[in-house]
């Protein structure tokens, strides 16, 4: 017997934060996109959507308001696919009500764009993965239906890929949220709306080989050269700020790694390194161990689940829980401007390998992973590997502050070329 799936979920502890950011103009966007061999059939892309749909409740989905707490709600009908017009674009307050993610399409690209509040990168890679597989196996009706691959479409969905996990670990005491005064990237300059993407496309392998060679993961090494881009950007800018601050950078962790988890939900949370020194005073080498040493501590499963139980705590506060939600809009917004984005200058968030079906390896040319630049900063970065190359895109608006530049120009000095492309 079939388990009845649930009309309504209330929203997960992270969403929360990622609903109190929304602002006109700004809505906290992800995209997971696949670059194809061939052109888009946008008529069968419509129904592999619509064939996946009922099997994503908690993505395909939109963001409502009840008397004490948002819901997200399954949509009844599946949206339609759109061709693209611009990346990462914010959504209004009606849409997402109705569906707050969208699936675009242009000559030769797929790309699945969602509300942070719905889902984090892993969930929409999931969702992406399932899409694509779906949407080949329309295409060429002589693959084998039965062949085994990520979430098929008439697979019933479980309770544990729709459970708010945050709730199912939050474990252990719980530790105070710390906030300091950091350097923050200079504003877009611009009002324009629009998003420039600044991608560089390096060797996999020769990356991973520089990790290995500080003994670090590839996440610590690029952490560490976001790190040393940062303080170079902040020393040429002394002069306007009168003295260099603490630089602090959000390092998202996904908890399924450390916990057994199967939720589709966001499910992470973010690590904070904090670097007080300048460029001039700190050698890369102990960089990448100061770096590797702060990741380390922050990311044990007993610091997380009390990070976790933390969190949960203020939301299951009783008075928190009674109070009018447009009371706890303005409690939450609060935190959040405190919290929030004040408390580093960027996030860089390296999504892996991306994985997708074998039988249509052969139709995919690369992968991308962009987040919506942060709203009161220059920039944001997204990492994803395929196919033996990592794809690291920068994403901004406006003018940005050239930090890309600098990164780029790092690594560079380090023996390691990229392919440079933007849009």
């Amino acid at each position: 017997m079939k388990e009845k799936v649930s009309k309504s979920y209330p929203l997960d502890n992270s969403a929360i934060i990622h609903l109190a950011s929304m602002r006109k103009g700004y809505t906290n966007f992800f995209r997971v996109a696949a670059v194809l061999t061939n052109s888009v059939f946008p008529e069968v892309l419509q129904t592999a959507l619509d064939h996946i749909t009922p099997r994503f409740p908690t993505i395909v989905a939109g963001i409502r308001r009840k008397s004490f707490q948002y819901v997200v709600v399954p949509v009844e009908v599946p949206p339609k696919v759109q061709k693209e017009q611009e990346h990462l674009s914010s959504m209004t307050k009606e849409e997402i009500k109705v569906c707050a993610m969208r699936v675009l399409y242009s000559e030769n690209n797929i790309s699945v764009e969602c509300f942070h509040a719905l889902t984090d990168g892993h969930g929409g890679s999931i969702f992406l993965n399932a899409l694509l597989a779906e949407y080949y196996l329309l295409c060429y009706p002589e693959m084998n239906r039965d062949v085994e691959y990520f979430f098929k479409a008439l697979e019933q969905n479980s309770a544990e890929e729709t459970a708010d996990d945050y709730i199912t670990y939050a474990r252990g005491h719980a530790v105070s949220a710390s906030h300091r005064k950091v350097y923050r990237l200079p504003p877009p300059i611009s009002s324009s709306s629009l998003i420039h993407i600044t991608t560089g496309i390096y060797s996999t392998e020769e990356l991973l080989d520089a990790a290995h060679y500080y003994g670090v993961s590839l996440t610590v090494f690029l952490t560490a050269v976001m790190f040393d881009a940062v303080m170079e950007l902040q020393r040429d800018s002394a002069a306007r700020e009168k003295e260099c601050k603490p630089i602090q950078i959000m390092v998202p962790v996904d908890l399924r790694k450390r916990f057994s988890s199967k939720t589709l939900r966001n499910f992470s949370l973010y690590a904070l390194p904090c670097i007080t020194q300048t460029a001039a005073e700190i050698p890369f080498e102990s960089l990448v161990c100061q770096i590797a040493e702060q990741l380390e501590e922050q990311t044990t499963q007993q610091y997380l689940s009390a990070m976790i139980a933390a969190n949960v705590r203020s939301q299951n506060w009783i008075l928190f829980r009674i109070l009018p939600l447009w009371i706890k809009d303005i409690i939450v917004q609060a935190v959040y401007h405190f919290y929030g984005e004040r408390n580093s200058c960027l996030s860089i968030s390296n999504l892996g390998e991306a994985v997708c079906l074998e039988e249509i390896r052969q139709h995919i040319q690369r992968m991308d992973f962009m987040l919506t630049p942060r709203r009161n900063s220059a920039c944001n970065c997204g990492i994803v590997s395929y196919g033996g190359r990592l794809f690291i895109n920068f994403t901004g608006k406006g003018d940005g502050a050239g930090l890309e530049q600098y990164f780029f120009r790092k690594l560079a000095s380090m023996g390691y070329q990229a392919e440079i492309e933007t849009a």
